[in-house]
């Protein structure tokens, strides 16, 4: 799947920053995945903390982002337990924070639940581990 992404790849020149752009608009994020054919890294927050995991927010995460996928950010609240926003039921989504990679037609690569990482690595360490995911297929 990956491989024929490689492919097919845009100019990088042409290939938006990475930016956590909110679900409500998924479906323009979705367009650019295919637009691009790279994945889309969506993340679904803690609903009970305030701040989200602080290394996929740095800029240094981000500017490594570029060109291995897009980001969603998923709006979750306490409430989604009882309603789920589309995309938390679309994926299954029960246990927070989340982050799931999926292919430009939506279908799930891989998923982290919590700080699966550990607390002693940093932002670059997240970029490597999507890299390395875009390199096995």
């Amino acid at each position: 799947m990956f491989n024929d992404m490689e492919k097919n790849k845009v100019q990088d020149s042409s290939i938006p920053d990475f930016k956590w752009t909110p679900d409500s608009k998924a479906e323009a994020v979705m367009a650019d995945a295919v637009k691009y054919n790279l994945p889309v890294l969506i993340y679904f927050p803690d609903p009970w903390k305030k701040s989200p995991i602080k290394d996929i927010e740095s800029a240094a995460f981000k500017r490594g982002m570029k060109g291995v996928a897009l980001g969603l950010l998923v709006k979750t609240s306490k409430k989604s337990t009882k309603n789920p926003t589309p995309l938390e039921e679309k994926y299954g989504i029960g246990l927070y924070p989340t982050r799931i990679l999926v292919s430009p037609d939506g279908k799930k690569i891989d998923s982290k639940i919590g700080a699966e990482f550990g607390n002693d690595i940093g932002p670059e360490d997240y970029v490597n581990y999507y890299k390395r995911l875009r390199q096995k297929e």
